[in-house]
């Protein structure tokens, strides 16, 4: 495994994210982890739900955007028409 220069840095909003993961929507499933940004890879909106269980939209996302800080549980299969979804952790 590669040296982590970070692994002893607090994490936070402005720090370096602990993992990634790519995202499947599902209106049924919550993410594994929570996420606090997601990049977007292919255009559309995002529908998610958040930690206290409020959905929002994000309408017209563009390609490379990325959404956050926050802290999502689910990201929508319904509403959500943009793809190749990264999730910080």
């Amino acid at each position: 495994m590669a040296e982590n220069p970070f692994k002893f840095d607090p994490p936070g909003q402005t720090s370096p994210a602990l993992a990634l993961l790519a995202i499947t929507p599902s209106d049924a499933a919550d993410l594994p982890r929570i996420v606090r940004d997601i990049r977007v890879g292919a255009p559309g909106d995002v529908a998610l739900v958040d930690t206290e269980g409020n959905t929002v939209s994000f309408k017209s996302c563009v390609i490379g955007e990325r959404l956050g800080p926050f802290r999502a549980a689910r990201v929508l299969a319904t509403g959500t028409t943009a793809g190749q979804l990264v999730g910080y952790v």
